[in-house]
């Protein structure tokens, strides 16, 4: 994983993974990044992140788009829908 990360959110879509927001090892910041593995490859890319860093959310992937809900130091009624790849 490119960026070590804590409590974040994942979902799964066939061969990718995605792992988004979260808090850093430093600090324990949080963050809104977007980090995808892909299984096939055996690497990982960063997606777009996310509009505000959170913490805590929950993930998953419905019709190929990456829903991200809630979280900390987001708005709790965050739902952030995006195209990851």
């Amino acid at each position: 994983m490119p960026v070590p990360v804590c409590a974040a959110a994942s979902a799964a879509d066939g061969h990718l993974l995605y792992v988004v927001g979260g808090q850093m090892e430093e600090r324990f910041t949080a963050c809104g990044i977007l980090q995808i593995y892909d299984a096939r490859a055996d690497a990982w890319s960063l997606g777009a992140p996310l509009p505000m860093p959170t913490w805590g959310a929950s993930a998953t992937v419905i019709n190929g788009r990456l829903v991200v809900a809630g979280g900390w130091l987001a708005d709790l009624s965050l739902i952030h829908i995006s195209e990851p790849t």
